[in-house]
C-alpha cells in the first residue's frame, strides 16, 4: 500500500512541476509579445498535427530573413505562398510570433 501511495505522491509532484514550467513559459511568451511589430510573412509550409495546424512562415525583419512557425486552428483558406500578417517580438523575432490574419 505504501508503494502505491508513493507512486501517487511522485506523480503529483511531477504534475505540479510541469504545471509550473508551463505557466512560466506562457508568462515568458506573453512578456515577449508585449513589445511587437506587425510584419507581413509568406507561408512556406503547412502541416497538420493532432491539435492545431502548424504554419511555417518566412519574413524579413531588420534586414534579416527569418523562418519561424506558429500554430492555429483557424487555418482554412490558408495556402502555401499566401501572405499573412503576424506580430513579431522585437526581442526574439525568430521565436515569438503571433498570427493576426491574412493580407487582403
Amino acid at each position: 500500500m505504501n508503494e502505491k501511495r508513493n507512486t501517487y505522491i511522485i506523480a503529483g509532484i511531477i504534475f505540479i512541476i510541469l504545471l509550473i514550467i508551463g505557466i512560466m513559459n506562457q508568462s515568458k511568451r506573453d512578456k515577449a509579445l508585449t513589445d511587437t511589430v506587425l510584419e507581413v510573412a509568406t507561408i512556406t509550409d503547412m502541416y497538420n498535427t493532432r491539435g492545431p495546424e502548424t504554419i511555417e512562415v518566412q519574413f524579413d525583419y531588420n534586414g534579416k530573413s527569418i523562418k519561424a512557425a506558429f500554430s492555429t486552428y483557424n487555418w482554412k483558406g490558408l495556402r502555401v505562398n499566401d501572405k499573412v500578417k503576424i506580430l513579431v517580438s522585437k526581442q526574439h523575432p525568430d521565436t515569438y510570433i503571433k498570427y493576426v490574419g491574412v493580407v487582403r
